[in-house]
């Protein structure tokens, strides 16, 4: 997990969202990832579009001895998902960890369009 300590800490930052059936929309995204005591990192993010909360998901990030790391994340709005992905350094600054969805499920509720699959 020393590898993934940069994450640790609060972060904001915005964004745009796109949807295949409406306009795109920009959101600001406060996140939160904090060691736990364990050998995991606990996650948290909430979205806002105009200063009200859109989008909540928690979830928790481990790193295996082969390098692979687990993202396991469940949202507000009924859809679990587990992200895999590997973390890759360039020079001493640099860090980048691109994660997919390996598995993705829903609660029967959700309303189309679900979600197929998810990139971080």
């Amino acid at each position: 997990m020393r590898d993934l300590s940069f994450m640790i800490g609060e972060w904001r930052g915005v964004g745009k969202g796109i949807l295949p059936h409406g306009p795109a929309f920009q959101y600001e995204e406060d996140l939160v990832v904090e060691n736990i005591g364990q050998p995991n990192f606990a996650y948290s993010a909430t979205s806002y579009i105009n200063g009200d909360p859109k989008h909540r998901e928690s979830g928790f990030i481990k790193c295996h001895e082969n390098g692979q790391v687990v993202f396991c994340l469940a949202d507000n709005l009924g859809t679990c998902t587990v992200l895999l992905g590997s973390l890759t350094t360039d020079g001493e600054k640099s860090k980048t960890l691109i994660l997919t969805s390996d598995t993705t499920c829903r609660a029967p509720s959700n309303k189309e369009p679900y979600v197929i699959e998810v990139s971080q």
